[in-house]
């Protein structure tokens, strides 16, 4: 979130902005430019994040276990997932509240 109020706020106290506004584009596309950009940027973080933790889980408690099914309960049935599908559905699901 700092990043992301900074990235704005930094063009208007360096005096940057006024370059990106003489030239023939619009407002709406350097904003949009920039709001891409965060959202590349906090998938690379949430990439890193998941491969640390990854990394640390197996570290920890070993690797040998990360091929185990994880059981499910939904609408009256157990179901079966991978356990580093889960993973990565959590973490992008959570990822986009972020």
């Amino acid at each position: 979130m700092i990043i992301a109020g900074d990235i704005i706020a930094a063009e208007f106290s360096t005096g940057t902005i006024k370059l990106l506004l003489i030239r023939p584009s619009s407002r709406i596309k350097i904003l949009l430019s920039k709001y891409l950009a965060m959202l590349l940027f906090s998938m690379v973080l949430l990439l890193i994040l998941f491969v640390i933790s990854f990394l640390i889980n197996g570290i920890l408690f070993g690797f040998n276990d990360m091929d185990l099914p994880l059981l499910h309960f939904t609408g009256g049935q157990v179901v079966e997932q991978n356990m580093v599908l889960h993973l990565w559905k959590t973490y992008l699901l959570n990822g986009i509240s972020t």
